[in-house]
């Protein structure tokens, strides 16, 4: 399975112009941040391909998201039973609860497709939050089930905030930006 930057960026940036955003945005001036980092999306683009390197070896090395790879990858190709399994990439969210309508079933549309040791799995854009997070720019997981609803397991993400929260956790924070990839997946 190898997904690069510039694949996954070109499926987000191709997802959306494939439906209408303001069918879920209520008022943007809600949240100056959230506006600021999408305004600002080619820096955070280039910050996050500067980090792709301490992604990579923390997703390989640390047990918690090596672990929710593997279990992915074992259940996209397990024979007859890879159907309701989907990368999911994360794609920004408001930090401030109501600054961005969703439903109760957050929208995933289809964005493309990988292959996983020779199985086709698609690739879905998750909008919105659940109203407990937000602060999201990108990040990286998959789905159980082929609902929108479906639980989902996430990788990594890049949120548009630096955070105060840094040391033993193993975040780190990069031209204001935050970046979890050991902690932070409640």
């Amino acid at each position: 399975m190898a997904l690069s930057a510039v694949q996954t960026l070109s499926m987000v940036v191709g997802a959306a112009y494939s439906f209408d955003i303001s069918d879920y945005v209520a008022g943007p001036n809600k949240d100056n941040g959230f506006i600021n980092a999408l305004r600002n999306s080619d820096v955070a683009i280039s910050t996050l391909a500067s980090n792709i390197p301490k992604i990579t070896a923390d997703l390989i090395t640390q047990s918690v998201p090596r672990n929710k790879i593997k279990s992915f990858v074992e259940r996209a190709t397990r024979p007859g039973k890879s159907g309701g399994t989907s990368l999911l990439i994360f794609g920004p969210t408001p930090f401030k609860k109501g600054a961005l309508r969703i439903p109760l079933v957050r929208p995933r549309p289809k964005i493309g497709s990988v292959s996983v040791r020779g199985v086709s799995v698609p690739v879905l854009l998750e909008l919105g939050n659940d109203g407990r997070k937000g602060g999201t720019f990108l990040g990286l997981g998959h789905a159980e089930g082929k609902s929108n609803g479906a639980n989902s397991e996430q990788w990594f993400r890049m949120d548009w905030h630096a955070s105060s929260t840094l040391g033993p956790h193993g975040d780190w924070s990069d031209n204001g930006y935050h970046f979890h990839t050991k902690t932070g997946f409640d």
